[in-house]
């Protein structure tokens, strides 16, 4: 059985070998994410903007503890994490043009909003743009 998260492009040219999300129950109302910060450097992306986006989809509250792993007020699976991380590379790492993961995110302070700029194909656009079906 393979352990590990296998997140292609369309053209099969990028690729992120994702740990799957290792979760510890600490107590009846609470878990901890151990290998959070394995995520975060492989996309390579703000251990606080995806902090924030996990706390926003689950509705809960957490914290980040001294050694770096995610503490969640909450009940929930490893497979339920797996599906907000996916939406999250979709929204936040893919390219919408040329669909490659090998991007960067900037914040334009200004309009409030954050901007992917493609280091494949040199586009930008607007996470606001992104479309859920």
């Amino acid at each position: 059985m393979n352990n590990d998260l296998n997140i292609t492009n369309i053209n099969q040219k990028d690729k992120f070998i994702l740990p799957v999300p290792k979760i510890i129950r600490i107590n009846l109302k609470k878990i901890k994410w151990i290998n959070f910060v394995d995520f975060y450097k492989i996309i390579d992306r703000d251990p606080d903007h995806i902090f924030k986006y996990i706390l926003e989809e689950l509705c809960t509250t957490g914290s980040i503890d001294s050694n770096n792993f995610m503490i969640l007020h909450c009940k929930i699976l490893s497979n339920s994490i797996e599906s907000i991380l996916r939406k999250y590379i979709i929204k936040y790492v893919q390219c919408n043009t040329c669909k490659s993961l090998i991007t960067s995110i900037t914040r334009n302070k200004k309009m409030r909003i954050d901007i992917i700029n493609c280091k494949n194909c040199f586009a930008s656009q607007s996470t606001c743009d992104k479309i859920f079906l």
